[in-house]
């Protein structure tokens, strides 16, 4: 906009970088025929594991306020705007007041993160907390991000902390474990079917085969 632009030129630093916080404008007029997803990362909260690896109380907060200035006016570690903080993504009011900010800008649903490893679960705390609690009006679907957690962040790529197996029996226990969440009404279907995303298909043996188990399944 030309105000946004005033702004901009007025404030522009010599070093080339800007950053500016917006005031949360609502657009209730405005008609969207895209259905656009927010993907969502559940990390923003303690769980176990994280307190076994990373240490007692990490999160993925833990990292962004770790980040340093790499030149003269970087804006780093980048601060969360006021009107949300550092969110805590195991209490139910927080994703509440996501929500409520996610359809003030027309934003039709959330692509949650999915951790699943032959059964065992990470981070389910978020989707199971918008899925007991109907009264979050929201669509959402699920992305299977179907890697191997690793030290990555610490240089230790070998290092693996839990490891994502692919069998036959597991692509049914996959599809079997989440058919709960299709089952709820808020659930994002395409031509009637659920939507399922697969963070890496590639990784999958007989990917095909799979996903065709999958179907006939679900």
């Amino acid at each position: 906009t030309g105000y946004q632009e005033e702004v901009f030129n007025e404030k522009m630093p010599n070093n080339g970088y800007f950053s500016l916080y917006q005031d949360n404008i609502i657009s209730r007029d405005e008609q969207v025929k895209i259905k656009t997803l927010a993907f969502y990362l559940p990390q923003f909260h303690r769980f176990p594991e994280n307190d076994e690896w990373w240490g007692e109380g990490f999160t993925e907060w833990t990292n962004t306020r770790k980040s340093a200035p790499r030149y003269r006016g970087h804006y780093q570690p980048r601060e969360p705007h006021e009107d949300i903080g550092y969110y805590d993504l195991s209490d139910v009011q927080v994703i509440k007041k996501q929500v409520k900010l996610a359809k003030q800008h027309g934003l039709y649903g959330f692509c949650i993160y999915y951790y699943w490893f032959s059964g065992k679960t990470l981070m389910e705390t978020p989707i199971n907390l918008l899925f007991t609690h109907p009264e979050i009006d929201i669509k959402y679907c699920l992305c299977w991000a179907n890697e191997s957690w690793t030290r990555t962040w610490d240089g230790m790529k070998n290092n693996i902390l839990i490891e994502q197996k692919y069998t036959y029996d597991d692509s049914i226990n996959f599809i079997c474990d989440i058919k709960k969440y299709f089952n709820d009404n808020r659930y994002i279907r395409h031509n009637g079917k659920p939507v399922v995303v697969v963070y890496n298909p590639g990784d999958i043996p007989k990917v095909k085969r799979v996903f065709g188990k999958w179907k006939s399944v679900a």
